[in-house]
């Protein structure tokens, strides 16, 4: 597959797979590629490293829900595929300029 079709592939697979526990390392070994040259792919395409499009494509989908206000924040942080809530806090905080709490008051 040319670097065109690798790119999409990727980028696929981690929106299509993005609220569960993604691994890169697994979609290389699924599609028999080099996890370093999957990588320069998709910084590439992207402008970002993919465990970045990740983080910001889970807070969107959290400042969404979180809008919505029929989740708590830590529901929240489940079902955008966060599995520790103070990574979720951390992440947010790092994307968002501010905490999800201060977000919501």
């Amino acid at each position: 597959i040319a670097d065109d079709g690798k790119r999409k592939l990727v980028i696929k697979y981690i929106n299509d797979n993005i609220t569960t526990s993604l691994s890169i390392k697994q979609f290389c070994e699924q599609s028999k590629t080099n996890a370093a040259y999957i990588g320069r792919l998709f910084k590439e395409e992207m402008g970002m490293t993919a465990v970045e499009y990740i983080t910001k494509h889970r807070i969107s989908l959290a400042e969404a829900l979180l809008h919505e206000g029929k989740k708590s924040i830590q529901q929240t942080a489940y079902l955008c595929g966060f599995e520790d809530i103070s990574y979720f806090y951390r992440c947010y905080k790092k994307v968002k300029g501010v905490s999800p709490k201060k977000k919501l008051s």
